[in-house]
């Protein structure tokens, strides 16, 4: 009782302080009467104290009456305030459904008629989750109306998301009303991919619990495109899925008899995806498409067929091998160059790749490469290679994987950090993690490109070399590149990670000499810091933390260093730290306002009370609010901005 009568008597002194604020004589800026308005509001809406199990009487609440005023800061207080913790309050649907259309109004006075939208499918949700359906139809009326004719790309994605919802839960009969509602906006505005998406994934959740008999039954019963079916084979043919045989049969049976009826204006569609499925096809199916193809006198789709049942295979032999290289050149030749760069590259990669010797991969990429280059896809070709020799590194093939690199070619259209990214990264990675050092053929190699590449794509080789000792506990032979890294003057975007796998290893001592060189680059040195001390704070000790803000809060700038504070005091708020979070939020609100950093403010003070679930908190953050709010009376010059 004592503990109650305390907050009792807070709670009445605050209301009293804040009528003395917000009294037409007061001088006080327009940002601090908001906030005083904001802190009058949560004290005094009924809806707000429940929802932190606190009540009052209405007639102690001896406030003047609060009317709402048209100002920016004032919108964006409150909808930033509403956002948060509509989202946060999870198991309360009761606040949701009383504080949403304040929500969207708030949002809509800041014109911004996009969020309010998402926050009704966002809202749509939790009403699924608690079973309210008849509040998911009201949410969705709203947000079909806030959509209007401008919006409706949002709308039907959130339409879509619900059906898919409703759907995981059994409900078929609403979940394809919404889904009808979606794809009709989704076809208006030419997304055919999406209305793929939606379909095939809507059809899935249908189908999965169902008997095996049954499906063909519901499938023949619904509407949808060819490419959704073709979509759903696919999605069947992945491990993740868990379809039975007969239940793929069942799809394949349907694309068969839907390309039949009308087989030239779909078969290209379905070519495309016969590579990616060819794994699940057995002989009937195969023998089943060949009579497709003889039908339609279609040597593409009979050439694809022979690839399959060779690939199919459970050993592709030289023989073997070089009808494959001349069926895809056939592709090729009929200018279907996809599907014959497709076909050899699952060779490469999914296939039979253990069963290949190093002259056979050596014929299969140079031909791959011929394709890829036909079609400009230059990309792809540094990918493939550097693949292959990351594979050849974990066959302990050194030399090959050599071959392979050295022999990808550069093309001028494709940037360099690209290249490295795609070709070098995967190999510095699996050697290191084979091997534990690089081998002298392999530095060889990388010493090429060093001499060969400008100071920043030196640094980032530098930088996977260091984090990949890193992720193997070779701290010191981490720590060698590292020093090599700093030679070239600017951090390096892999310095963050390399340094808080430091930080997590206790290398405290080596962070702070880093941070210190780091502090003496000309550029994005200042960001680095202010990440480094959201990470040590976030995930290592509070106290390390504080130690290198201590140390380095001088070279943020303070504009920044407001925001890291403020930062911080949502951390150590979602860490149970609350009296260490307002002292830092305080902190925070006097270099912003110096700074005017006025939104920051506004957004912090708005993300900290959407947090405060307890009223004890919520009190004591309105008590330190005040306090500073106070001292600022008076020393502002201008009149009261707002009257009643």
């Amino acid at each position: 009782m004592s503990k109650l009568r305390d907050l009792n008597k807070k709670y009445n002194q605050l209301i009293n302080r804040i009528s003395e604020i917000i009294k037409p004589s007061s001088k006080i800026s327009n940002l601090d009467f908001v906030i005083t308005l904001f802190l009058a509001y949560l004290l005094s809406d009924q809806y707000e104290l429940s929802s932190r199990s606190y009540t009052v009487s209405t007639s102690k609440i001896k406030l003047p009456d609060l009317k709402e005023i048209d100002s920016y800061y004032y919108h964006y207080l409150f909808s930033r305030y509403f956002l948060e913790r509509i989202k946060r309050k999870t198991d309360s649907i009761e606040y949701v459904k009383k504080k949403y259309k304040l929500a969207i109004k708030h949002l809509i006075n800041l014109n911004d008629h996009s969020t309010p939208i998402n926050l009704l499918g966002t809202i749509a949700f939790k009403a699924i989750d608690n079973r309210d359906l008849d509040f998911m139809e009201i949410i969705i009326d709203e947000a079909r109306k806030l959509a209007g004719r401008r919006r409706t790309l949002i709308l039907a994605e959130i339409l879509g998301q619900i059906s898919l919802k409703l759907a995981k839960l059994g409900l078929f009969t609403i979940s394809y009303k919404y889904l009808s509602q979606a794809l009709n906006f989704f076809d208006r505005l030419g997304y055919q991919r999406d209305i793929i998406r939606f379909q095939s994934r809507y059809i899935l959740k249908r189908i999965v619990n169902l008997e095996t008999s049954s499906i063909y039954v519901e499938l023949s019963q619904l509407q949808y495109e060819f490419q959704t079916l073709v979509e759903l084979l696919r999605l069947s043919s992945l491990d993740s899925h868990n379809y039975s045989s007969k239940t793929r049969k069942i799809i394949f049976k349907l694309v068969l008899e839907s390309l039949s009826r009308d087989y030239w204006s779909k078969r290209d569609y379905f070519l495309e995806s016969l590579v990616e499925t060819h794994h699940i096809y057995d002989d009937d199916d195969l023998e089943n498409l060949s009579n497709l193809a003889k039908r339609f006198n279609d040597n593409i789709l009979g050439t694809l067929v022979n690839i399959i049942k060779i690939i199919n295979e459970s050993h592709v032999n030289k023989d073997n091998l070089i009808k494959l290289i001349q069926l895809s050149y056939e592709l090729y030749k009929a200018g279907k160059y996809k599907l014959a760069s497709d076909i050899l590259v699952s060779i490469i990669l999914k296939n039979n790749y253990d069963n290949l010797d190093f002259e056979e991969i050596r014929a299969i990429l140079e031909i791959i490469a011929f394709y890829l280059e036909t079609q400009g896809l230059f990309e792809e070709i540094y990918y493939l290679f550097g693949e292959v020799a990351r594979r050849e590194i974990s066959r302990l093939r050194i030399n090959n994987a050599i071959y392979f690199l050295q022999s990808s070619g550069k093309y001028r259209s494709t940037s360099q950090l690209l290249r490295l990214k795609l070709l070098f990264e995967p190999v510095i990675r699996a050697t290191i993690r084979i091997y534990g050092y690089i081998p002298e053929e392999v530095y060889n190699a990388l010493d090429e490109e060093f001499k060969n590449s400008n100071y920043l794509l030196v640094g980032y080789l530098y930088s996977i070399i260091a984090e990949e000792f890193l992720n193997s506990g070779l701290i010191e032979k981490a720590v060698s590149f590292i020093n090599k890294m700093l030679n070239y003057g600017i951090p390096s975007p892999y310095f963050l990670s390399i340094i808080e796998k430091l930080l997590l290893s206790g290398y405290y001592d080596y962070v702070f000499h880093l941070l210190h060189e780091v502090s003496y680059f000309e550029m994005g040195n200042d960001e680095l810091i202010a990440e480094v001390i959201k990470l040590a704070f976030a995930k290592i000790e509070i106290n390390i933390g504080e130690k290198i803000l201590s140390e380095f809060a001088d070279k943020i700038p303070r504009e920044k260093l407001g925001k890291v504070l403020a930062d911080l005091s949502i951390i150590l708020l979602d860490n149970g730290l609350e009296v260490h979070s307002i002292n830092y939020l305080m902190k925070a609100i006097e270099l912003l306002n110096l700074s005017k950093g006025y939104l920051t403010i506004l957004y912090t003070i708005a993300r900290f009370a959407a947090r405060c679930d307890k009223i004890a908190s919520i009190i004591h953050l309105i008590e330190k609010l005040l306090e500073y709010i106070e001292k600022r009376v008076g020393d502002n010059q201008d009149e009261h901005p707002f009257s009643y």
